[in-house]
């Protein structure tokens, strides 16, 4: 229940540069490719752990690219949000 949780977080927060009204389009754009690896991030890990838990007891390779790929997707994740929240506070100001 928690990897499922987990795959929900991370595609619902990819999300919000998407929904966005005022998203500007780069931002709209990696919103997209974002939401596009989030719904690959449980598949991937199911693929490569062998088990819908995700526990990695066969090969440690795996599960270092497994991570890194997890590290790496949610810094991108936040760093869109950080982006979208300044993009915001930009728009309220303007208007």
């Amino acid at each position: 229940m928690g990897t499922l949780m987990a795959a929900v977080a991370i595609i619902s927060a990819s999300l919000i540069p998407v929904v966005k009204p005022n998203s500007a389009s780069f931002l709209r754009r990696a919103g997209w490719i974002l939401v596009s690896a989030s719904v690959l991030w449980l598949p991937l890990g199911i693929y490569l752990s062998g088990n819908a838990a995700l526990n990695f007891v066969q090969d440690a390779a795996d599960s270092q690219l497994f991570w890194r790929f997890t590290v790496g997707l949610s810094v991108c994740i936040l760093i869109a949000l950080v982006c979208t929240g300044i993009q915001e506070i930009i728009n309220s100001r303007a208007e």
